[in-house]
Parts: structure tokens; C-alpha cells; sequence
């Protein structure tokens, strides 16, 4: 029985805390469980808040005052043209233009996912 009161004073107390954290503006992580109670999410997932505020653990939180209305992606490539100083092998042992059309296929995937989470915003390839 004495547990259970003890247990309850700590979530009192941690409650507590947490709300004067939040009324200055602070976020507190629980070393213990690696969550963030003030938010209610673990360490591992997104922190931030679409369109009001990013969290990046070292930096800290920065409110967002301008929002983005859309995104324009440009991908330039040049596939004929070897640089002068290309003296390395690629990664795959391909040709130049095999690697273009990797990447012109991984910006389209990344655009793809970004839409789903970016209602909101108009993107462009």
C-alpha cells in the first residue's frame, strides 16, 4: 500500500513540474523511459508540431511564424560529361546516366511520402 501512495505523490510531483515547465516555455525528457511527457511521445518519434513549432533535441524549439505554401524541386544532372578529376569508382559500377535516373526515382518516392504528410503544401518536380 505504501508503494502505491509513494507512487502517486512522484506523478503528483511530476505532473507538477510539468506543468511549470510548460507554463515557461520549457520541455523536460525522462531520462527514464526516453518520452517526453509534456508532449506524450517517446524520444523516437517526431517531436515536432506541423506548421506551429519544430523540436530538435540539441537546438531546442523554434516556433514557426512563416508558413510554407509550396516547393519547387529542380534536379539538375549532366550524364555525358565526366569531371576531370573522376578518378574513383561509383558506388555501383554503373554508367553516369544509370545514377541519374537512381536519383530522379528516389526524389520522386520522397516527394510522394512528403505529399501524404504535407497536405497542405503544393509540391513541385
Amino acid at each position: 500500500m505504501k508503494k502505491i501512495n509513494k507512487q502517486l505523490k512522484n506523478s503528483f510531483l511530476k505532473k507538477k513540474l510539468i506543468q511549470i515547465c510548460r507554463f515557461f516555455g520549457y520541455e523536460i525528457i525522462d531520462q527514464n523511459s526516453f518520452e517526453v511527457p509534456s508532449l506524450n511521445k517517446k524520444l523516437g518519434e517526431n517531436l515536432s508540431i506541423m506548421g506551429k513549432k519544430s523540436i530538435n533535441i540539441p537546438l531546442g524549439e523554434v516556433k514557426i511564424t512563416r508558413k510554407v505554401k509550396s516547393l519547387s524541386v529542380y534536379l539538375r544532372t549532366c550524364s555525358k560529361v565526366n569531371l576531370w578529376n573522376q578518378n574513383k569508382k561509383r558506388i555501383f559500377e554503373c554508367s553516369k546516366s544509370e545514377y541519374s535516373i537512381r536519383s530522379l526515382f528516389s526524389t520522386l518516392k520522397s516527394l510522394s511520402y512528403a505529399k501524404k504528410s504535407l497536405e497542405n503544401v503544393n509540391l513541385e518536380l
